[in-house]
């Protein structure tokens, strides 16, 4: 055990030291989510190495060497990407951020973003927000965002069903924004019609779980907002008059 105290001591204080340990699998998600949340006031002291160090673990190129990413990494990846992303990012690293990020929320192992749904939400929030800052196509932002929803769902929702999940998530929220930017009114309206029904078939909204799933007030209402647009550009006005009221 004290061999063990030792290295989880020197991952909160080294950043390749925390990557190494999730390399070399001896240590649960869990624990390494407790590890990586002791030293989290140390990542962002040496943000700066962040990139060089997930270069060296993961491949110089996130798109390419996809393979990397998430999976059995998802924790520590998570981690590393929500501490960057809240830097004041420009050039090259809004590249490597939007192109790590995007190939991390298709890739990440949904039970281990699960235990840390607060990290991974921010995550696909910041996502979103950096690609649009950064002029990015809209529709490029999409499938990664539509992948993460499903990352915090019950085991019981499966792909390919469309998104309109048991589950509301920030992710709901980040998905509508960039159907309504790119203007795929169809492809948002269609996650809304997906979603569970009453007897009369009537569509509900979906279940709110803020312990699961980090939702905020916020969240909610910026759904109801985005989804009652959606359904007036696909002329559904009963249903966007639900959304709205």
């Amino acid at each position: 055990r004290s061999g063990s105290s030792t290295v989880e001591a020197a991952a909160m204080a080294d950043l390749a030291s925390l990557v190494r340990i999730s390399i070399q699998g001896k240590h649960t998600p869990a624990q390494i989510a407790g590890i990586a949340r002791a030293s989290d006031a140390h990542l962002r002291s040496c943000w700066r190495e962040i990139p060089r160090v997930m270069k060296e673990a993961f491949g110089p190129t996130p798109s390419a060497s996809a393979a990397a990413w998430g999976g059995e990494h998802t924790i520590v990846q998570v981690f590393l990407l929500e501490c960057l992303s809240w830097q004041t990012l420009d050039g090259d690293l809004v590249s490597y951020f939007v192109d790590a990020a995007g190939t991390f929320l298709t890739r990440a192992d949904p039970a281990q973003c699960q235990i840390v749904p607060d990290k991974f939400t921010k995550v696909c929030r910041r996502f979103k927000e950096i690609h649009i800052a950064s002029g990015r196509p809209a529709r490029l932002a999409i499938k990664p965002i539509k992948a993460a929803i499903y990352k915090m769902q019950p085991k019981d929702i499966t792909v390919p069903a469309p998104p309109g999940c048991s589950l509301l998530t920030p992710c709901h929220v980040d998905f509508l924004h960039m159907c309504l930017l790119g203007k795929y009114y169809g492809l948002a309206y269609r996650t809304l019609a997906s979603s569970p029904r009453d007897e009369d078939g009537e569509c509900l909204f979906p279940s709110i779980d803020p312990a699961k799933t980090s939702v905020t007030l916020r969240d909610f209402l910026l759904y109801c907002y985005y989804a009652g647009i959606v359904c007036i550009g696909c002329k559904a006005l009963e249903h966007a008059k639900a959304f709205f009221l």
